[in-house]
């Protein structure tokens, strides 16, 4: 869910994260913060699904709100899978009211969980996971609905990168063609990893505090590469050990001496040149990508690709794997994604500004 009065990305650095006040006047009581925002996350619930009222209250915030719900609706029932359920929960971060405009701010991790038709009626239900902060006016309707994005991934330092090749076609009218054939040693267990994505992806790990991740691993700013690589260390492979950080043949969560984790293991684009070494290949079409298959978007910075990926999602469940013509199903972390389509994660990206992607797939077959 991707909510926002002015755009659905806000600035990551502007949401007001306050602390929580006592119930005390003029802040609010922690049971009436908790039903100001399940009455929004109702409303919100009701315009997935199409039956959302114009006089409810709290009114959706403007028509922004309205129009980022309505293109995820419009995405989905344009690839034949219409959101069929959406189920909204809270969990608050902060809540702190203003003594003069009475507005209050909170600060809380906003989860959906959907279902969908068509070839992907038979999938198990997904859920997105995303920081918001609220600003409610004195009646109890909401001015302001901003996605604080996650940190910026771990610093790449003076790491010698792969080549990436060309971009993977994104053009779902292309995604018939051939797929790249790849060995691996070891060979990826993808039940093993199938596993652990959805494990460390579903409630009640399905946020991005340290809490919602494996106690065995490092937490780091950005998770999304540290994710991955649990993932695929769960699968079977195992750690390239050695003292360098930014030597991409290493590949090890704590390496030795007093360097940490190796770059390949918390920053995607250090971490596809790695995988780009032991298994994974050039996948032709992201609508193409299969059991264990990775997906590197470049987005950035200002939403624009620069030649260097920012992000990496697993693929959980293969394209067709319920019926012809589903979706791949992915899970990632920072921020969380269990089992949602591809497309509909291409949705949330394009609502938050980053229409221009150039997607660098990686398959194991």
């Amino acid at each position: 869910m991707a909510l926002t009065r002015r755009g659905l990305l806000g600035a990551a650095g502007t949401a007001v994260v306050g602390i929580w006040l006592a119930p005390t006047s003029p802040a609010l009581a922690r049971d009436q913060v908790d039903d100001l925002v399940a009455a929004y996350l109702a409303e919100v619930d009701r315009r997935y699904l199409g039956v959302a009222s114009r006089t409810s209250t709290p009114a959706l915030l403007g028509t922004t709100a309205a129009s980022v719900i309505d293109h995820i609706i419009g995405t989905m029932d344009g690839v034949g899978s219409p959101i069929l359920s959406a189920h909204s929960t809270s969990r608050l971060v902060s809540s702190i009211t203003d003594p003069d405009s009475g507005e209050t701010t909170i600060v809380s991790d906003l989860t959906t969980r959907f279902t969908w038709g068509g070839p992907l009626r038979n999938a198990p239900e997904g859920s997105w996971t995303n920081r918001h902060t609220l600003i409610f006016d004195r009646s109890g309707a909401v001015i302001a609905d901003t996605i604080i994005e996650p940190g910026r991934p771990e610093p790449l330092g003076d790491v010698e990168l792969s080549p990436l090749g060309p971009p993977s076609s994104s053009d779902r009218t292309l995604a018939e063609g051939p797929r790249a054939v790849a060995r691996m040693q070891p060979e990826l267990d993808t039940i093993a990893a199938l596993y652990y994505a959805m494990t460390w992806t579903s409630p009640p790990n399905d946020g991005d505090e340290e809490s919602d991740f494996n106690p065995d691993f490092p937490y780091v700013n950005n998770n999304c590469a540290n994710f991955v690589s649990q993932v695929l260390r769960a699968g079977g492979w195992n750690y390239q050990g050695g003292v360098n950080p930014l030597d991409t043949k290493n590949w090890s969560p704590d390496l030795t001496g007093p360097a940490g984790p190796s770059r390949t293991w918390v920053n995607a684009a250090a971490q596809i040149s790695f995988v780009g070494e032991n298994g994974y290949s050039y996948l032709d079409n992201i609508f193409n990508a299969g059991f264990g298959d990775l997906l590197y978007p470049d987005w950035d910075p200002d939403f624009t690709p620069d030649g260097e990926v920012d992000h990496v999602m697993y693929v959980a469940y293969g394209a067709g794997a319920f019926e012809p013509g589903g979706d791949p199903l992915i899970c990632q972390k920072s921020s969380n994604r269990n089992a949602i389509p591809l497309s509909q994660s291409i949705a949330i990206a394009e609502s938050q500004g980053r229409t221009d992607i150039d997607w660098y797939g990686r398959t194991l077959s």
